[in-house]
């Protein structure tokens, strides 16, 4: 797996500590609620809001169990 400044250098081209020491930190993240597709009926299952990857669920559409790989990509917007 690669280190969080590779990845974060491949998904916005910047490495997080290349900023000069002055710079402000940001303290507080929102972030909104995300979803998972039902890998059985490919209903969106919503409501996330960490990050899904190893848990475990059952989808509300189908009521089939799932579980989200540990190594599943996060697609960002």
């Amino acid at each position: 797996m690669e280190n969080v400044d590779e990845r974060t250098k491949a998904q916005t081209g910047t490495v997080l500590d290349a900023h000069p020491d002055d710079a402000k930190l940001v303290s507080e993240v929102h972030a909104s609620a995300d979803y998972v597709i039902c890998p059985h009926c490919s209903e969106r299952i919503e409501g996330w809001t960490r990050d899904p990857r190893g848990f475990a669920d059952t989808c509300d559409s189908c009521k089939k169990p799932f579980r989200v790989s540990q190594d599943a990509s996060i697609k960002f917007r």
